[in-house]
């Protein structure tokens, strides 16, 4: 196997690179759901991205449209076996991951000194040890129970 920018594999990492691509498939998966009903199964997500979604994701061949409601083509239930395996990875690695996350962001941030973050922003104000008011991007890994890779892989029926 070869990865190369034009490769079947390649193709294949497009399909789950939109945050939202899996988790529509798998909410898919015991059926047919209307747009409201797939939106309010998904749960956190705004009608608009969802019908952009659904819309890549009909395009490429994984979901169609009948009678109104959304369902997995054959190629679409083809494709719950790689996502499920996404799933199982997150689950086992997932922590590991928000870890060396958190490590990163505390070795990044005494570069700052009187640092202020601006909830929801991602930039912070901060002075640089000149005195000198500058900007910087700040990334913040919730790790409250709500936000762990074990909710994540509770939502894929993984725990």
């Amino acid at each position: 196997m070869e990865f190369i920018a034009d490769c079947r594999t390649r193709l294949a990492f497009d399909l789950v690179a939109n945050t939202w691509h899996p988790v529509v498939l798998w909410a898919l998966k015991n059926g047919p759901l209307r747009h409201g009903e797939l939106r309010t199964r998904i749960g956190g997500i705004s009608a608009k991205v969802l019908t952009e979604a659904v819309r890549k994701l009909e395009r490429d061949g994984l979901v169609e449209r009948a009678e109104g409601a959304y369902r997995l083509t054959e190629l679409g239930v083809s494709f719950l076996g790689p996502i499920e395996g996404f799933g199982r990875w997150a689950a086992e690695y997932g922590d590991r991951v928000v870890e060396a996350q958190a490590r990163v962001s505390r070795v990044a941030m005494p570069v700052l000194t009187g640092a202020s973050t601006h909830e929801g922003s991602g930039l912070a104000r901060a002075s640089s040890s000149s005195g000198t008011a500058a900007a910087a991007s700040v990334t913040s890994v919730d790790t409250s129970p709500d936000r762990s890779t074990a909710s994540t892989a509770s939502a894929f029926g993984l725990l």
